[in-house]
Formats: structure tokens, C-alpha cells, sequence
């Protein structure tokens, strides 16, 4: 074989393989960059419900330690304790619901859920209390208000946690997300 064919075919099948090969890589690098901005996009979401639901878990917290109490507050007290009340806004708890189960980890969800269903057993348990004009003991309410508070300040530890420590693996990554990628 002529040494000009085959020098034209070795630079021409080096110059196919260079091509391939960018081709590739470029593609490559396209999916990686398609897939962190989707990440990215999905974790803004997740930390605006998780701050949504700060506020939506502070205010059920405000609104349980107002409206269920064994005794009524003085008027000073009272009127201070509505001019606070008033700066909060009562979330959609549908909404924000439906945003914590689409951009919510599970553990969150959980955590939601069981604070919803404390809240609803203490008021429950506050309003047959009342019913009865205080006849029975007051711990009859109040260990399921002290549960409620317990799940709330949990369900805020674990926002928080999860949040700030978004590059921990554990805390944050579902399925298609892997630490190298946070």
C-alpha cells in the first residue's frame, strides 16, 4: 500500500475516534449537567415546603399553647398574646401537604403526619375536658399537648437537620442522588 493512502487512513480513523470520543463526553458531561439542575431545582423546592412548614408547625405550636388552657389569661395577657397571634397566617395545610409528598423526604412526611395527628388527639382530649367544665384532671389533656409539642419540636430538629446538613448523604439523597452529586 502507498505510505500517503495509509498515513491519510491512520490520520483519518485517528481523527474518527478523537470525534467519537468528544461526542461522547460532550454527551456525557450534557446528562450530568441535565441532572444536577433538575436536582438542584427539586432541592429549592424541598427547602421552600420545609420553610413553609416551620411557619405551619409554629403556628399550630402558638395556636395549641393559646386555645387550650385550663385557665383564661387576664386581659393584658390575652391582648398580648393575640397581637402575636395576629402576625401569624394560618398555612393551606392542603398545599403544603402536597408539596411536602412531592419534594418532602418520607422521614418528613412521617414527622408531619404524626404531628397533625397529635395536634387533632390533644384537641380532642381539650374539648371533651371542657365539656365536662374541668371535671376531670387536667393531665387528662395535657400529656397529649405535651406529645403534640414533642412531635412539632421534632418535626422542626428534623427540617433543620435536614437542611444543614443537605451534603449528608443520609439526610438528603433519594435514589438518583448520590453524595458526589450534592
Amino acid at each position: 500500500m502507498d505510505p500517503v493512502i495509509e498515513a491519510a487512513l491512520i490520520g483519518g480513523g485517528a481523527s474518527a475516534l478523537v470525534a467519537i470520543t468528544a461526542f461522547l463526553t460532550t454527551r456525557a458531561v450534557t446528562r450530568m449537567q441535565l441532572k444536577s439542575a433538575r436536582d438542584d431545582r427539586i432541592w429549592d423546592q424541598r427547602v421552600a415546603a420545609y420553610v413553609e412548614a416551620i411557619g405551619a408547625v409554629q403556628f399550630r405550636q402558638m395556636n395549641r399553647a393559646h386555645d387550650y388552657r385550663a385557665r383564661p389569661l387576664d386581659a393584658e395577657t390575652e391582648r398580648r398574646a393575640q397581637a402575636v397571634l395576629s402576625r401569624y397566617i394560618e398555612p393551606d395545610w392542603h398545599i403544603l401537604d402536597a408539596r411536602l409528598l412531592a419534594f418532602g423526604s418520607a422521614e418528613m412526611v412521617s414527622f408531619m403526619q404524626q404531628g397533625s395527628t397529635a395536634h387533632e388527639t390533644a384537641r380532642q382530649l381539650f374539648l371533651a375536658w371542657e365539656a365536662n367544665n374541668g371535671a376531670l384532671d387536667p393531665s387528662y389533656y395535657r400529656d397529649a399537648m405535651n406529645a403534640a409539642e414533642s412531635i412539632d419540636d421534632r418535626t422542626i430538629e428534623q427540617i433543620r437537620a435536614e437542611i444543614q446538613g443537605h451534603d449528608q448523604a443520609a439526610l438528603t439523597a433519594g435514589p438518583d442522588l448520590m453524595p458526589a452529586d450534592i
